[in-house]
Order: C-alpha cells, then sequence, then structure tokens
C-alpha cells in the first residue's frame, strides 16, 4: 500500500492530506477501469471475506451467504502476493488502493491481518441468486417506521444486496424498492443534515475554493442520485396507482433535474421541497402498495 498504510487515518489532517493525493491519481485512471472493477471496489470497508481461492486462473473471494444468495468477489487472471505467505480466511477488509498498468489493473487490498497485491486483467462481482421475497413478505411489518428496518424486513435484503454488490445487479423489482427508499431515506435525513453541514464536517482542512468545488460535486451528485431514483419509479406509476406516489415523483424530478436553482438557494429550495413532501406523502401506504403488486405479479 502506497497511500493507506496501517494507521494512516490516525493524524486527521495527514489523513486528509493522503485522501486528496489518492483521489487526484484515481481520477486520472478512472475512465480507463471497467465498470465492473469500480463497482466491486465501492462500499468495501468493513466487507467479511470469508476465504479465497484460485478456480483456475481466476481468484475468488466468497462473501457470507445472505437470504438473497452469496456474492463471490472474482479476479480475472489473477496473480497474488500476500504478506508472509498468508492466507485471506474470514478476514474483514480495511481499504484498498488501484493502479492502471499496461494490459492490468493493480489492486492493493489492507485487510485486518493480511495485506493482499493483486494483479488481474478486471474484475467483477459474481452472484449466486436465492429467491426470497415470498419468505420475507409474509413477515413484513408495516407499522414500523421504514428507516428502522429488522433482519428479516425486505428494505434491510435489498439494501444489503445494493451495498454487497452495487445497486445495478440488483433485479427490476428490487430496484423500485431501492429507489423508493432512497427517496425517502433523502427527504427524511436532509432535514437535519444540509450539504452545507456536510461540507464543513467532513472537509473542515479544505481551502474555499476547495470546499466551493466539493459543494457543486455534491449537489451535482445529490441531483443525479434523486432524478435516476425518481425516473426509476415514474416507470411504475400506472401500476401503483396511488395518487400521492405521480405527486411526489413529478415534483422530485421537477424540482432536482431542472438546473435552474441558483447554487446558494439549493439547500433552502430542497428543504422547503422535501418538507412539503413528507406533509402530503404517505410512504408506508406507497411501500405496502409497491410490496402487493409484486406479490401479485404486477412488478417483476
Amino acid at each position: 500500500m502506497k497511500y493507506f498504510v496501517r494507521g494512516w487515518f490516525i493524524d486527521s489532517e495527514k489523513a486528509d492530506k493522503i485522501m486528496k493525493e489518492y483521489n487526484g491519481y484515481y481520477r486520472t485512471i478512472e475512465n480507463q477501469l471497467s465498470d465492473s472493477t469500480k463497482n466491486l471496489l465501492r462500499h468495501r470497508h468493513d466487507t467479511h471475506i470469508v476465504r479465497a481461492h484460485f478456480i483456475g486462473k481466476d481468484y475468488v473471494m466468497e462473501l457470507d451467504k445472505k437470504i438473497w444468495g452469496q456474492v463471490k468477489f472474482v479476479f480475472y487472471n489473477a496473480k497474488v502476493q500476500l504478506n508472509d505467505g498468508d492466507k485471506i480466511k474470514n478476514e474483514c477488509w480495511l481499504y484498498d488502493e488501484i493502479y492502471k498498468l499496461q494490459n492490468k489493473i493493480e489492486i492493493h487490498i489492507l485487510f485486518v491481518a493480511v495485506d493482499a497485491i493483486i494483479t488481474c486483467d478486471d474484475a467483477g462481482v459474481s452472484i449466486e441468486e436465492k429467491e426470497y421475497f415470498e419468505e420475507l413478505y409474509k413477515k413484513e411489518d408495516y407499522t414500523m417506521d421504514l428507516s428502522q428496518t429488522t433482519k428479516t424486513s425486505i428494505q434491510n435484503a435489498i439494501i444489503n444486496k445494493a451495498m454487497t454488490c452495487g445497486n445495478e445487479k440488483l433485479k427490476s423489482w428490487e430496484k423500485l424498492i431501492y429507489s423508493f427508499l432512497e427517496i425517502y431515506s433523502h427527504i427524511n435525513y436532509y432535514k437535519n443534515n444540509t450539504i452545507e453541514e456536510k461540507v464543513e464536517g467532513h472537509y473542515s482542512y479544505s481551502s474555499k475554493k476547495e470546499k466551493e468545488e466539493i459543494y457543486k460535486f455534491l449537489f451535482d451528485d445529490l441531483e443525479k442520485k434523486i432524478t435516476n431514483h425518481a425516473n426509476t419509479l415514474k416507470k411504475y406509476e400506472d401500476i401503483i396507482k396511488i395518487n400521492n406516489f405521480n405527486y411526489m415523483v413529478n415534483k422530485l424530478i421537477e424540482t432536482y433535474s431542472s438546473g435552474n436553482t441558483p447554487m446558494e438557494q439549493k439547500s433552502f429550495t430542497y428543504l422547503v421541497i422535501n418538507e412539503e413532501i413528507l406533509n402530503q406523502v404517505d410512504f408506508k401506504q406507497i411501500y405496502k402498495r409497491i410490496l402487493d403488486c409484486i406479490d401479485k405479479g404486477l412488478i417483476k
């Protein structure tokens, strides 16, 4: 590891500098990486790896089995270096770096006890799918707040699958629920956690110019995500057929994709819109309707 060596985060000011340096390097190679590789490396911190082994020339890391299936990380045509000849077994993924070589990629992974360097042609996420909707649908508790998921809830299973595999690996009905939950989470969370507060809280060592760039990036990223999620929901308006569902979807698309709101007014505008939606939309009713439509085969 060049950047994220053990203990790199202890000094917060030094850690901020390390993050900037690595992110700067990563941006220079990002467009040369496959989507499957980028997806594999997304949200990996604290991922539990059960074991790792070769299948032919491919190096495979197996994750815990879940109710929705089992995930494997596959590094194609790989060469692997482990410190002290250790094996990866019951390990926790801490940090990673990736480097672009001529026709290869080189991924450095810091686990709790093992350091790994994997040189390969490409990498990706593989899923052994398992059906689970019917089993959990019978147990779903609609009296609970949507933000308080239980281990046996459908939303918990889908969020876990998306975090582990990437939301592009979700089935159509899973993407619908995931987008609905992401919108609810944003509207509910943004009331007390604006982007200004996030910038000041997480980027306190950045210069004024850097903060302005981060501020713009975070808003652009937020608007893209909310618009994409709202458009996913819009595909099912004619099936779900609940008035406040259509209102919410169209209001979000109109507001977050307009591009007409000045930067300095965005937080206030989004706070007002989100509060308006919370007051008029029954999210539990919509969630139940979505699950009923899936159960009846109207959404697949």
